[in-house]
């Protein structure tokens, strides 16, 4: 019985831990997704724009021709961020293991909660 206790201390920590990377693998990939979507759409608004429009703006060219610069590169480095870091799958893989971990959890909730615990079906639980 107090190993089951332990256990269920146990799974409740990994679930937390699962469920924090989770979220918070989520949320960098949400930033730099949107991030890399705001960075394309400026940089083709650029492209597209007359540049005689835009210089009475800027007043030069080469401001102009900058700024296509600072965008393209910062889209290509977020694809290539996007492309290796692979939040969304990291996500995904803490999201399955957390749902695993929170089915094993109910099933020691299951056995704690059953007044003949035999240490048979404490070694058949712990051997899962």
């Amino acid at each position: 019985m107090e190993e089951l206790n332990r256990k269920k201390k146990v799974l409740d920590m990994m679930i937390s831990m699962h469920s924090m990377l989770r979220d918070r693998y989520r949320s960098w990939s949400f930033a730099t997704d949107l991030v890399l979507l705001l960075s394309a759409a400026a940089l083709n608004t650029l492209i597209f724009v007359d540049q005689d429009y835009i210089t009475d703006y800027l007043g030069d060219v080469k401001k102009f021709n900058f700024t296509i610069g600072v965008f393209s590169v910062l889209t290509f480095l977020l694809s290539l961020v996007v492309l290796l870091v692979k939040w969304k799958e990291k996500s995904e893989q803490h999201h399955n293991a957390a749902n695993e971990l929170t089915r094993l959890l109910n099933s020691c909730r299951d056995l704690l909660s059953e007044q003949t615990v035999t240490s048979e079906i404490i070694r058949i639980f712990t051997s899962k």
